[in-house]
């Protein structure tokens, strides 16, 4: 193995440990010194999935501006926004807001049971991250699968939450005030 080889090995085992600590100094240092920000671990989750399961928005951007799509899956079809979504201390929503302002699909579902996004916040009663994820377009209205996920999983509470938002959403569509993604009118 060369130097050089070993540098960049180095780099990349560098790259994924900042990106698991939401560093994103550390980030941009292994960056510099040459790791792909592309690579991904034995799991098949990118530093980007790592980061987002810190919760750490500059994480996250930092391997987005690197060149780290937003919605890349792991082996078992998880997002980097599932993982902020499940994973994250606090309930991931610093994390989420970077990923979608990078395009992340706010309806997309990941990881098992294919909840969507709104659902694993939901699930953890995070209601920042339900908050940011409407923010950018997530769809309450038809919010069926995730319902009866919830309900499957006995998180009765999780449900009422969602289905509230999901009774916000049809009166705004009644009302016809929703034209399309709700980006940057907040709550």
């Amino acid at each position: 193995m060369s130097a050089e080889g070993g540098s960049r090995e180095e780099a990349v085992r560098s790259l994924m440990e900042a990106a698991k600590r939401g560093d994103a100094r550390g980030i941009r240092e292994a960056l510099g010194r040459g790791a792909d920000p592309m690579g991904a671990d034995e799991g098949g989750r990118s530093a980007l999935h790592n980061a987002a399961a810190s919760g750490s928005g500059e994480a996250a951007r930092a391997l987005l501006e690197a060149g780290c799509p937003a919605d890349a899956w792991d082996r078992w079809k998880e997002t980097p926004l599932s993982h902020a979504l499940a994973r994250a201390p606090g309930g991931g929503a610093e994390a989420a807001r970077v990923l979608l302002e990078f395009g992340a699909d706010p309806n997309g579902a990941g990881g098992f049971p294919k909840a969507s996004p709104l659902a694993l916040a939901a699930g953890r009663f995070e209601e920042e991250a339900a908050r940011v994820l409407l923010e950018f377009g997530a769809e309450a209205f038809g919010a069926g699968r995730a319902l009866e996920t919830l309900r499957e999983a006995g998180n009765e509470a999780a449900a009422r939450f969602l289905e509230a938002q999901a009774q916000r959403d049809r009166m705004i569509r009644e009302a016809g005030e929703a034209s399309g993604p709700r980006r940057g009118k907040g709550l």
